[in-house]
């Protein structure tokens, strides 16, 4: 008696299955997809004592990091890249000026974008902290694409009315930075 009620509902079971999964399925929509991925990444980042700074008399004291820029290397990813945002946050802490430049190279080091971060100068050493953010499309963004490195270069701006940065004088300087990639995926 037990077998046929088992046998019984697993019977209507399957019915109430094939019955409720009867309508119309269109199986045209496996060959189209859309997708809208955003992806993040750590650009650079500088965290350095006002004594990194100190300047020989009438030199510019100019500190620079190239970084490698291999995302631009995949053509899929240049091929879907819409939009593309470079995040920088500076914090400042040195009674002294600074001027970030962010210059974008390809291969044969031609420069392809440029931009600069003023970072205003702290004079009770306390964090000023600045945020700056450059938004890349159309032509800017394909003259990004076509970078294959990334130069910072950080610039003591002099002031005459300051005494010359030493081993004493006090503060740190760092600089982060990030870029965010919107992709727009559409396989038809």
């Amino acid at each position: 008696m037990k077998s046929i009620v088992r046998h019984s509902l697993l019977y209507i079971a399957i019915c109430f299955l094939i019955i409720s999964c009867s309508d119309d399925i269109d199986t045209s929509q496996a060959n189209s997809f859309r997708a809208n991925p955003v992806l993040t990444s750590s650009l650079a980042f500088f965290d350095e004592t006002a004594e990194v700074f100190i300047l020989d008399p009438g030199v510019l004291n100019v500190i620079t990091d190239t970084i490698g820029i291999d995302v631009f290397d995949d053509p899929f990813v240049v091929n879907n890249l819409i939009r593309a945002e470079f995040l920088f946050e500076t914090t400042n802490s040195i009674d002294r000026a600074f001027q970030a430049r962010v210059e974008f190279f390809d291969a044969n080091f031609n420069l392809q974008e440029t931009f600069t971060i003023n970072v205003p100068r702290s004079p009770n050493n306390q964090n000023v902290i600045t945020n700056q953010q450059e938004i890349f499309e159309g032509q800017d963004l394909m003259s990004l694409t076509a970078s294959t490195r990334v130069v910072f270069t950080l610039i003591l701006e002099e002031d005459t009315n300051l005494p010359p940065v030493d081993e004493n004088t006090p503060g740190r300087l760092s600089l982060r930075s990030q870029g965010t990639f919107f992709l727009d995926i559409d396989a038809i």
